[in-house]
């Protein structure tokens, strides 16, 4: 339901609601908020409004799911104090049927709100509301702080973050994977020794700093919206190559890899910038395997992050990892994976870059066609991407 709301298909979606409401007479309260969420995601409160009142008819509680996606519209839509008069029914609603306010929703409903009104710098409505969760419940747990130490990180106020890891302690909460990418993001321009300090709260929180944990940690530090955090991405990769931390070559490519990802996947305000991250992240992980591009489900990862980014030139380098990842296989007398070949050919149909398209239907070895990839490359020849110009009304439709 949620995909079919998004993609912009409001018709087949009301179909599928009502053809619900014949079988089970009533609609589930997982697929209630799915509804409320794609509404309000497609920016049509009206709609998500609608949805509301229809699931809070009289004698009916909404979950707190839906309850949660509703906050979810009226923050969307501009209306925080009616958010946060609907949080203190939730509340209020939970506390009559259980005397509790500990259940998981709620919590992230509570994180929700605060996340938001830090956004909007309304910090002393959040510290009052993240007061109240101490005393009255929710509980606030690591991401109820965690939202905290970003607001601080923006600025770069270091002793209001150490107050917020303070206040944690006193808590009895551990930090966690993400506080650990604030705090390395916060220390990375004032002190050498952040990587290190960020490891160490890892292991304060019983967190082993191995494989995982350390992709992570970049994959949030990426997904940053300030940029310098590249440059703290890339002094942890440096950190876990020079301490010698029992991490072996293949485990430091995946890490370069999640920081690839991160620069691809970014939309840069300044493109020489992207252009310095991506030289030093390509040079370093030909230095770890000698063949960075040939394996296909690294290259596949590469890829997908490029088109998760929307601007034309994301798709040229599509074509840039495609045209290594080719070469590299041709060394060895292999042909370009189909996967790869396949993911990039319908998301070129799909975004309507069509000499792209064009480019990648003469590299195609037909030996390996399957009826999947020769019905995309028939798609590509006569400029058929209808079925997705619904879902994203920015991309090119042309038939010539």
């Amino acid at each position: 339901m949620l995909s079919l709301i998004r993609s912009g298909n409001l018709a087949a979606a009301e179909r599928f609601w009502a053809g619900m409401n014949k079988i089970s007479g009533k609609t589930p309260p997982l697929v209630q908020a799915a509804i409320i969420e794609g509404y309000a995601f497609l920016k049509r409160f009206d709609r998500a409004l609608a949805a509301w009142k229809v699931f809070t008819v009289p004698r009916e509680t909404p979950t707190v799911a839906v309850h949660q996606a509703y906050i979810n519209a009226l923050l969307r839509q501009g209306r925080p104090d009616d958010a946060l008069a609907e949080l203190g029914r939730l509340e209020q609603n939970l506390c009559e049927r259980s005397n509790t306010s500990s259940d998981s929703a709620v919590l992230s409903a509570f994180n929700t709100v605060l996340e938001w009104l830090l956004g909007r710098s309304r910090f002393e409505e959040a510290r009052a509301i993240l007061g109240r969760m101490k005393k009255t419940g929710p509980k606030p747990d690591a991401a109820s702080f965690n939202v905290f130490m970003k607001h601080h990180s923006r600025s770069k106020d270091l002793s209001a973050i150490s107050g917020i890891m303070q206040e944690m302690r006193s808590s009895g909460i551990d930090a966690d994977i993400y506080t650990a990418s604030i705090l390395l993001l916060a220390l990375h321009s004032a002190r050498e020794d952040a990587p290190q300090l960020a490891i160490t709260l890892l292991r304060q929180s019983g967190i082993t700093a191995d494989t995982t944990t350390c992709t992570t940690l970049l994959e949030h530090l990426v997904r940053s919206e300030d940029d310098n955090a590249f440059d703290a991405a890339l002094a942890f990769v440096e950190h876990m190559e020079t301490r010698n931390l029992q991490l072996p070559s293949s485990d430091q490519w995946y890490m370069l890899t999640t920081v690839l990802c991160g620069i691809e996947r970014r939309v840069w305000r300044s493109s020489p910038l992207a252009a310095r991250y991506r030289h030093v992240v390509i040079g370093k992980m030909e230095k770890h395997q000698r063949s960075p591009f040939r394996p296909t489900s690294h290259t596949l990862i590469v890829i997908q992050a490029c088109c998760e980014n929307p601007t034309p030139e994301a798709m040229q380098r599509a074509m840039v990892y495609y045209r290594m990842h080719k070469r590299e296989e041709a060394k060895r007398g292999n042909t370009a994976n189909w996967r790869v070949w396949s993911k990039l050919m319908e998301q070129l149909i799909r975004r309507g870059e069509w000499k792209l398209a064009d480019e990648l239907a003469d590299n195609v070895d037909v030996k390996q066609f399957s009826p999947g990839m020769r019905q995309l490359l028939n798609r590509a020849k006569s400029r058929d991407n209808s079925d997705y110009v619904h879902m994203n009304p920015g991309v090119k439709k042309s038939r010539t």
